[in-house]
């Protein structure tokens, strides 16, 4: 089975049991409560992410988002709990 959006791995990995990758926010309240586990000497892997933008079209607004952003990547917020509206059965790849 392959998946290629986390929440559907997850809940389906949930459910049926399994193994994938998931960001560590992704998985953090299931690792915390014992319902999944890092497996030891897997490799790791970043996930970085880029923002473009054109200094010439600086704006209030631009720099209002550019200060959103870099606060919530610096947050150490959990994100296992937002994904249950999901439905596993629409994206089941076989």
């Amino acid at each position: 089975m392959y998946f290629n959006v986390g929440p559907l791995a997850l809940k389906y990995i949930l459910q049926c049991g399994g193994s994938g990758y998931f960001r560590l926010r992704m998985v953090m309240f299931y690792l915390s409560n014992g319902l999944m586990h890092q497996v030891v000497r897997a490799p790791e892997f970043s996930n970085p992410a880029f923002l473009v933008y054109s200094r010439e079209k600086d704006s209030p607004e631009l720099q209002q988002g550019l200060t959103i952003l870099r606060t919530l990547v610096n947050e150490e917020a959990d994100w296992s709990q937002h994904w249950e509206s999901v439905p596993l059965e629409s994206a089941l790849i076989l």
